[in-house]
């Protein structure tokens, strides 16, 4: 590798990990992250930031997307966050969902009668 490839491979890792850092600063200074930063990576290459972790709603999905979106730096999101709750519509379930009171009591949304 020559050094003017060098030179540009260093700064774009550099320009990355700034792009990063950005990231987990604007979530940990929201209200709805602050805490919860670091269940989520983030990987920056070219324009492209892809965004992995979990949160309980699609909403803060959302939420999160539009925030990160906001910086100037980034172009394009791959979103790959997972919601999983164990109260509400998910495609994954926390393993300790069974220990949650809530996600053992049952209604039977034709009558309201408790099937727990």
């Amino acid at each position: 590798m020559d050094t003017k490839a060098i030179a540009q491979s260093q700064l774009s890792e550099h320009s990355s990990h700034h792009v990063e850092d950005e990231v987990r600063n604007l979530l940990s200074n929201s209200v709805h992250f602050a805490g919860r930063v670091d269940g989520f990576t983030f990987s920056h290459a070219d324009d492209l930031l892809v965004i992995e972790g979990v949160v309980p709603t699609y909403y803060l999905k959302q939420l999160l997307q539009q925030l990160i979106g906001s910086l100037h730096d980034i172009q394009r999101i791959d979103n790959r966050v997972k919601v999983v709750s164990c109260d509400g519509l998910s495609g994954d379930r926390p393993a300790d969902c069974a220990k949650s009171p809530a996600s053992q009591h049952y209604i039977d949304n034709a009558t309201g009668d408790d099937l727990a």
